[in-house]
């Protein structure tokens, strides 16, 4: 009986361990830009929108690393953005959402401008300090300003790969988030695995392991 025992051991539980370890990690980049921005830069929403998804559907997806990105009005109010666009956010409810789930990562980071103030900094840290401390079970990493990218909240990373295109200066590349999706999303797919979170721009373009979630 101990024998049957091993074998039963042996054939349910070490191939189920070997699944887990192989499961995939999944992330978007700018992951609340399929919100509608200001109405006057509409008309250029196409260089900053990377995601169709709502958080919901992103979720469900397999999405459980999410980018977001931080802005404050001169009222302090709390906005999230993308270069120049500024998507208003029902924080809670998605705060709320991600937390009743309890498996997310989301990196938070302060979306500013060179010539902002430190203001936005201490509006930043605070704001940061309030939500990890309200959803517990979300891990919130990052912390960081954009320009230039310093930390201002000690909360940690994980292992994270991009899977979208970089628009930086020397390389002159105009900022096309779904042209570049649809160009190399299937190649960044191939690529997916358990080692660290894939983010991606339109991630359910070229999708090709979605049915396996």
């Amino acid at each position: 009986m101990r024998m049957i025992k091993y074998i039963w051991v042996f054939f349910i539980f070490i191939p189920a361990m070997c699944i887990a370890q192989e499961e995939t990690k999944l992330g978007t980049h700018n992951s609340l830009t399929y919100l509608s921005p200001q109405w006057y830069f509409r008309w250029l929403n196409f260089t900053s929108k990377c995601q169709d998804l709502t958080i919901e559907e992103q979720y469900d997806f397999g999405v459980r690393y999410f980018d977001f990105r931080i802005k404050f009005t001169r009222k302090g109010e709390v906005r999230a953005g993308h270069g120049i666009m500024t998507y208003k956010a029902d924080f809670d409810s998605i705060y709320s959402f991600l937390n009743k789930k309890g498996d997310c990562y989301i990196n938070i980071v302060l979306e500013n401008f060179a010539w902002q103030k430190k203001k936005k900094d201490s509006l930043f840290i605070c704001y940061v300090n309030e939500v990890v401390q309200k959803y517990p079970r979300i891990r919130f990493v990052g912390g960081e300003k954009k320009r230039p990218w310093t930390p201002l909240v000690p909360l940690g990373n994980v292992p994270v790969k991009a899977c979208f295109e970089f628009y930086e200066k020397e390389r002159k590349k105009f900022p096309l988030p779904r042209y570049y999706a649809r160009k190399r999303n299937q190649g960044y797919w191939e690529n997916v695995d358990s080692n660290a979170y894939s983010l991606f721009d339109f991630i359910e373009i070229h999708a090709i392991r979605k049915d396996s979630f």
